[in-house]
């Protein structure tokens, strides 16, 4: 029940607040809920595509860490410099 008092509120702030959109910004609104809708689906169907390849426990984190982590100085730096405290010590500082 807690849920459906909580979905309930949302729909509503969601509801008043594209109506007050639609009033400033006409059918601009539209189309940037399009655009929004477009990549809200794009990042759907891409999660669905890895989770089908490679299957784990979790979300983004898991599927970020696993493709992207080729990107990240750890890779590449800790090798090339025989220890890994440059990247250390920017994660820390940063």
């Amino acid at each position: 029940m807690a849920m459906v008092g909580v979905g309930g509120s949302i729909g509503t702030g969601i509801l008043l607040g594209s109506g007050a959109a639609m009033q400033i910004a006409g059918p601009a609104a539209i189309l940037s809920f399009a655009a929004a809708a477009f990549i809200c689906f794009t990042v759907t169907m891409a999660l669905g595509e890895l989770a089908s390849a490679h299957p784990a426990a979790g979300s983004f984190g898991i599927y970020g860490e696993l493709y992207l982590n080729i990107l990240s100085p750890d890779s590449w730096l800790a090798p090339a410099t025989g220890s890994a405290w440059p990247s250390t010590s920017a994660r820390v500082i940063v």
